[in-house]
């Protein structure tokens, strides 16, 4: 296997949106990820590939929050988990992008509870969040890594030629961008009071 960390997490969206610092009455109201198609990018430690996986906008914004280390009202739903888990001495020794079934990434937690050590399938958005939580090592299966890698300084370039490979949409005046330079430029500076 081959471990990887979270580069980025990268949102399609207008070259010309401006990030607007988080306004509001207290409430965390951010606008982090203005954007429908987000792809968490896993960088090989030790090369120059990445793992580009398409995500949902919830689990691209959970993860950039806490890349950003932006604080949140309340414990998001991977924070609790991990922090639940925590609470009952269950530790996360690992998490593996381990197969590839047609367009779809498999994952599984590694979880050891004890003497007993658990493997269970996740969704690779749900396991990565869980992994950056917990603090465990994230791992790309090398022949997934072979087939789907791109080289991680040209990612947005070639998740464009990616999209378009795939069937989808390059919408004029759009490119990828860093999630987590979205977030920080929108970062408050005081912390948001709880709901």
């Amino acid at each position: 296997m081959i471990e990887a960390s979270v580069q980025d997490v990268l949102v399609w969206m207008p070259i010309d949106h401006e990030p607007k610092p988080a306004e509001g009455t207290g409430h965390r109201i951010y606008e982090i990820l203005p954007a429908s198609r987000c792809v968490v990018l896993l960088r090989e430690r030790d090369g120059d590939r990445a793992l580009p996986i398409w995500i949902g906008p919830f689990e691209a914004e959970v993860l950039t929050l806490h890349l950003a280390e932006i604080p949140t009202a309340r414990p998001l739903s991977y924070d609790f988990m991990a922090r639940l888990l925590d609470a009952v001495d269950v530790k996360i020794d690992r998490v593996a992008v381990s197969a590839l079934k047609g367009e779809t990434f498999l994952a599984t937690v590694t979880a050891r509870a004890g003497q007993h050590t658990h493997e269970v399938d996740a969704r690779p958005s749900d396991a990565i969040n869980l992994a950056v939580r917990a603090g465990a090592p994230i791992f790309v299966d090398p022949e997934v890594m072979q087939q789907q890698s791109i080289l991680a300084a040209e990612a947005p370039r070639e998740l464009v030629e990616l999209t378009a490979r795939h069937g989808g949409t390059i919408e004029a005046g759009y490119t990828w961008r860093s999630g987590r330079e979205i977030a920080l430029a929108q970062k408050r500076t005081d912390p948001p009071k709880p709901c």
